[in-house]
């Protein structure tokens, strides 16, 4: 069983708004605290209420939880006219850190996100530090457009113009518009085994990602967002335990299969022993829009903290 409060706490200037859920009774000789975080304009409860069923699992384990709206988002104040992975809301994740732990006292904190609350947890790695792990879902690795919220009336439009577009994919790819639904296809064809997904998956990489057009040289590392190179490579210089979960199907992952190991290399750690954890579904996490992956994700993340932080432990902290 869980304790659910709701809460208030400032961030910058707004008044953020979460849910925190609290064990029943002490379970561990630390209190440990879990910070979830969705992605874009989802609020706190994520799609059909995954956070607050990881949420209430977790404090069924002894764990103290905080899931929270960004500013402008839900019921906390202010307002969003666009959102940019350039620009996460570091500020809110540092605020929730310092709350959570003033108000339950917690010994060690992770942070865990999809998407873009994947890149913002990342980002507060040092300046909510000491943090002791870190659960990243989707997670955008290259720098994208920037995203202006749309009125209503022009995002139908837009919806019925991309329904429009489906029917013509071929056109879509060609003309680099769709890359999410090209990628969709590229996954489906590379059913003949690991070794033909892993080189199409490079194919496809260079083609449609290259800065400078097919055929560039440069490294795939080399194009990575420094706004998720800098803190991942922090974290794993400093040995805080990271899990990225991926679907094989999320345009994401294949960008994240291509770089990683560049990342991993200027961050000084061997390839044998990376210093991260990847756990790969079937299908595709990005949008959260199946049951199963909804379910997939809870459930590893649920399993990921209770093995890692039920008992003592002594990894190293960012300090």
């Amino acid at each position: 069983m869980a304790i659910e409060r709701p809460v208030i706490f400032p961030s910058s200037g707004y008044d953020l708004f979460g849910m925190l859920t609290l064990p029943e009774a002490e379970w561990h000789q630390e209190r440990v605290g879990v910070i979830l975080l969705a992605g874009g304009i989802i609020p706190r409860s994520h799609r059909n209420r995954m956070w607050v069923k990881a949420a209430r699992r977790l404090a069924a384990l002894g764990f103290y939880v905080l899931r929270f709206d960004y500013r402008g988002v839900g019921d906390s104040s202010g307002s969003l006219f666009e959102m940019r992975l350039d620009r996460p809301f570091t500020e809110d994740v540092v605020a929730a850190a310092t709350f959570l732990r003033k108000v339950a006292n917690v010994d060690r904190l992770i942070l865990a996100g999809t998407c873009f609350g994947a890149l913002t947890v990342l980002s507060a790695v040092e300046a909510a530090a000491p943090i002791d792990g870190l659960i990243l879902a989707a997670t955008p690795i290259f720098e994208r457009e920037r995203r202006r919220f749309k009125p209503p009336g022009e995002r139908r439009l837009r919806r019925l113009l991309r329904k429009v577009g489906e029917q013509r994919v071929i056109r879509s790819i060609l003309a680099g518009e769709t890359l999410d639904a090209a990628w969709r296809v590229v996954t489906r064809l590379a059913s003949a085994g690991a070794k033909t997904t892993e080189a199409i998956m490079s194919l496809f990489m260079r083609i449609f990602r290259s800065d400078n057009g097919p055929g560039s040289s440069v490294a795939p590392s080399q194009r990575v967002s420094e706004q998720f190179a800098q803190p991942f490579i922090a974290a794993l210089r400093t040995q805080v335990p990271v899990l990225f979960i991926y679907g094989e199907e999320d345009f994401s992952y294949a960008e994240f299969s291509v770089s990683v190991d560049g990342l991993v290399a200027r961050a000084g750690a061997p390839r044998s022993e990376p210093g991260y954890e990847l756990h790969l579904l079937k299908g595709e996490v990005h949008r959260f829009l199946s049951v199963r992956i909804q379910e997939e994700v809870v459930d590893k993340l649920v399993d990921w903290v209770a093995s890692r932080f039920s008992a003592p432990c002594g990894a190293p902290r960012i300090r």
